[in-house]
This record gives C-alpha cells, structure tokens and sequence, in this order.
C-alpha cells in the first residue's frame, strides 16, 4: 500500500576481496554454500544439464540428502540436447531423474509467457525450456531448485566477463570475431530475422 523506494543497495568497485582461494578452499565453500541451500523447509531437487556445473551442485547436493534432479531435453536438436551426459550423471550420484523433452514449438509457444515470468533479458529459447522445466518441478512438489547458473559469472565463462576483467586491469583482450559478435558490442552481429519471425 505504499510507494516504492528506490536506492543503491551494493557498490562494487571492481577490487577482489582477498587472494584467490586454493582449491581445496574453494571446494569447502562451494560445499558449504550447496549444503545450506538444501536446509529448507520444501522439498529441493537440482536441474541437472549434463555440464560441469550443474553436475557438481548435484554432487554436493546428494551429499545433503536432495534426491531428484531434472533435465530438459531438445528433441529433435542434438547440437543443444545433454540428456545422455545428464542421464549418466544422474545414474552415477544415484538420483531420481525426471525428465522433460521439449520440441521447438513447444518452445515458441510458451516463449511470451516465460519472458514475462522471466523479470530479466531473454536471448534465446533457453528461457521458455527453464519455464517449462519449473512448471514440472513444481507439479512434482519442489519448492526449491538447484542449479549451476552464475559458475560462468563466478569463473569468466562469457567473453563479456573475460573482457571487463582486463579492462579493470589495464589489460587488452581480443576475442575471436565470432565471439565478439555474440558476447559483446563488437564484431559481426548475429542474423535476428529469425526471432522478429
């Protein structure tokens, strides 16, 4: 009933904290920061995509007892699909695996719907399969979902990231052209004729 205030709540001057963490630090933290996301008074499961990231937050999460792990599947485009690198993840750590196979109508038709759910940029169909994906994670009584989002943002997987990083350090990066084109404000644009379709 009141009008909303807007103010800065975090300024970050681009200054590290400390020193990097060795691995068996970062190992502790990661293992530490999985294990009290899965203390929840709901039921948690993990979205499990058949990469690096995703694999390990379900390591650590069985390890906290989560049992599940979900998976969208791309039929019919085998150069997005992770379902075999999932699915022998899934068997190794021993979790329940529910899977969602999506088509790309599928993926046309629920996109406004997931952009609107989304609260932020949407660039691909990833948004509508993550969408989808929370949909059945919720019919099945989840309330929590797990995931391996932010590692690229922790560990500089985007050229974006990599690129901010030797700006703020005085440094010169050069990317390949094709990857300024996707990841940053240089370069060959993509062809978009397709989305305004």
């Amino acid at each position: 009933g009141e009008a909303p205030t807007l103010g800065r709540w975090f300024s970050w001057r681009g200054e590290l904290p400390g020193p990097d963490p060795t691995a068996a630090e970062l190992g502790a933290r990661l293992g530490a920061s999985v294990s009290e996301r899965c203390r929840a008074d709901q039921p948690v499961a993990c979205q499990l995509s058949g990469g690096l990231d995703s694999a390990m937050v379900a390591a650590l999460a069985v390890r906290s007892g989560v049992e599940t792990a979900y998976t969208v599947q791309f039929s019919g485009d085998t150069g997005w699909d992770e379902l075999p690198q999932a699915r022998r993840v899934a068997a190794h750590l021993g979790m329940r695996h529910r899977v969602i196979s999506l088509d790309q109508e599928q993926l046309l038709t629920h996109f406004d719907a997931a952009v609107v759910a989304s609260g932020g940029p949407v660039i691909n169909t990833h948004a509508p399969a993550k969408w989808l994906l929370c949909q059945m994670v919720r019919a099945d009584g989840h309330a929590v979902l797990l995931s391996g989002e932010g590692a690229d943002e922790i560990f500089w997987g985007y050229e974006h990231l990599i690129a901010d990083w030797h700006r703020a350090s005085g440094g010169d990066h050069r990317p390949s052209a094709a990857v300024a084109g996707i990841h940053l404000a240089t370069g060959a644009r993509l062809d978009t004729d397709a989305v305004g379709r």
